[in-house]
């Protein structure tokens, strides 16, 4: 597959370069199928302890605790509640399932 690009003949000749390794990078990505998609480690048991999230608006949720996995370096943490824009979360509490 060959990338469409604008003309480039104004562009520095180091520029057109690096662009054309970074095309020939992505076909060969390409072919090989991209990087193999992240895995879940499910190293966190079900348990019956709850993380309890307050918005600023009163909106509360209940998140069962083995649903926030163990990040390592570059985690982007857990998307735990779909606010709207002017509210955000303000409190965090963990709870046992029957308190």
């Amino acid at each position: 597959m060959t990338t469409e690009r604008p003309d480039l003949s104004q562009v520095p000749p180091n520029i057109v370069q690096y662009i054309e390794h970074l095309e020939t990078e992505i076909d060969r990505l390409r072919g090989e199928g991209g990087r193999p998609a992240a895995t879940f480690d499910q190293s966190e048991p079900p348990t019956t302890v709850n993380i309890l999230t307050l918005s600023k608006n009163g909106l509360l949720k209940r998140t069962p605790r083995h649903y926030y996995t163990r990040q390592r370096r570059g985690g982007v943490g857990i998307l735990d509640m779909d606010l709207a824009a002017n509210d955000m979360p303000i409190a965090l509490a963990v709870a046992e399932e029957s308190q």
